[in-house]
C-alpha cells in the first residue's frame, strides 16, 4: 500500500532469475512509469504494460512487442465516446510519449515532452492506450455502453474508481499479452 517494494520480494525476483524463471509483472501502466520499478527489482523480469500492449525488457530497457491502435480507428473511437459523452476529456498514450487534452484533469506531475491538443490531434501519433474520463457518469454503466458502441474497434477496461475508461486495440490485455510472451518462451 506505500507503493513500495520490499527487499524480500527483491530478493526473490532475483532468486528466479538466478534459477532461470522469468518474473513477469502485468499492469495497466505505460512503460515509463515502470523505471522505479525496475531500479528497484535491479532491471530483471519483463513487464506487460499498458494492459498489455507494450511487452518491456526490464533487463535491456527496451520494448520487445507492442500493439497499437490505428489513427484511423482511433479517431472512430472517440467520435463514438464523444457522441455518447460529450463532457469525455481524452488522453493518449503512445510509446514515447502522453498526450493530453487541455481539460484532462491532471492528478499527477505530468511529464517533460507531453503532447498538449484536441483528441483529434493527439491521435495522430497512433497510441497504445486511449483514455476517456468520463467525470460523474456511473463508470459501470459506461464501460458496458462503451465495450457495446466500440466493439470490434477496441477492447475497453475501467481503471478503478477513477471514471477513467482505458481503450487498446483488439484483442489486446494483460491475458493475451502473456499468453504471446509465453508462446515466444516456449511455455505452452
Amino acid at each position: 500500500t506505500d507503493k513500495s517494494i520490499s527487499d524480500r520480494s527483491v530478493a526473490a525476483v532475483a532468486a528466479c532469475e538466478a534459477a532461470g524463471i522469468t518474473v513477469v509483472l502485468a499492469t495497466g501502466r505505460p512503460p515509463r512509469w515502470i523505471t522505479e520499478i525496475s531500479d528497484r527489482l535491479g532491471h530483471r523480469g519483463v513487464a506487460l504494460c499498458a494492459n498489455g500492449a507494450v511487452t518491456y525488457d526490464l533487463d535491456r530497457d527496451r520494448v520487445l512487442a507492442h500493439h497499437i491502435i490505428t489513427t484511423e480507428v482511433a479517431l472512430e473511437v472517440v467520435s463514438r465516446i464523444r457522441r455518447l459523452w460529450a463532457d469525455a476529456v481524452f488522453a493518449v498514450e503512445t510509446l514515447d510519449h502522453l498526450g493530453l487534452e487541455p481539460a484532462w484533469p491532471s492528478t499527477f506531475a505530468v511529464p517533460d515532452g507531453t503532447h498538449v491538443a484536441d483528441a483529434t490531434e493527439l491521435v495522430t501519433f497512433p497510441p497504445v492506450k486511449l483514455l476517456a474520463r468520463l467525470e460523474g457518469h456511473p463508470v459501470e454503466a459506461a464501460l458496458a455502453t462503451a465495450a457495446r458502441e466500440t466493439a470490434g474497434l477496441v477492447e475497453v477496461t475501467w481503471s478503478g474508481g477513477s471514471h477513467l475508461l482505458e481503450m487498446s486495440a483488439p484483442g489486446v490485455t494483460k491475458e493475451a499479452a502473456l499468453a504471446e510472451l509465453a508462446l515466444g518462451l516456449g511455455i505452452d
